[in-house]
């Protein structure tokens, strides 16, 4: 028998990336931090990573306004105990036009340490 876990969402977790590539966490309407769970964290990291990723993407050639990331996730619904999905939504506004900013997204999501991250292996072990 295959057991099925109950459907949960995380997040949202909310960053802001100001023009200079200053992070900071925006507080939601229901009063979320980042460390509230260990998940709440990576989904922090997510939207950081994603956010001065879209900088690193735009380099000096094109200009960056402020960039709004939104972070979701779900619960797989079996086992283990995993998120199944990450939504990343990133607030339109913060090019000119967008080509440009679906061409940086895509650039971003390449360049994302945290996402590319999220495909690897862990090993877990005792500390000596």
């Amino acid at each position: 028998m295959k057991i099925r876990l109950k459907p949960k969402t995380f997040g949202p977790i909310r960053v802001h990336v100001d023009v200079d590539g200053v992070l900071s966490e925006v507080p939601g309407a229901e009063g979320r931090s980042a460390l509230e769970s260990p998940v709440d964290a990576v989904l922090y990291g997510l939207g950081a990573c994603i956010g001065k990723s879209i900088h690193l993407a735009a380099g000096s050639g094109v200009a960056v306004g402020p960039i709004d990331v939104v972070v979701t996730a779900e619960k797989a619904e079996d086992l283990p105990s995993r998120v199944a999905r990450f939504d990343v939504r990133v607030a339109p506004g913060f090019t000119e036009d967008d080509a440009t900013a679906a061409d940086l997204l895509a650039k971003a999501k390449k360049i994302c340490t945290v996402s590319n991250t999220l495909n690897a292996d862990v090993t877990l072990s005792l500390a000596d």
